[in-house]
């Protein structure tokens, strides 16, 4: 005889999966904005030096 799984247990696997793959997601975006902000830094760092001038954000 063939057992198959409840929708319970479908639905619990599905929203494994579905929480696993936004955690990745979550990473990647959280990695992508740390390395932006890197580049920005050394981008700017390295116009100050070569410029002679800093630039400060003010808000």
């Amino acid at each position: 005889m063939v057992s198959y799984p409840d929708d319970l247990e479908v639905a619990a696997a599905d929203y494994k999966k579905a929480k696993a793959a936004v955690e990745d997601a979550r990473a990647r975006v959280a990695e992508s904005l740390l390395l932006h902000q890197m580049r920005s830094g050394l981008n700017q760092s390295k116009l100050a030096e070569l410029t002679g001038f800093s630039q400060t954000w003010v808000s």
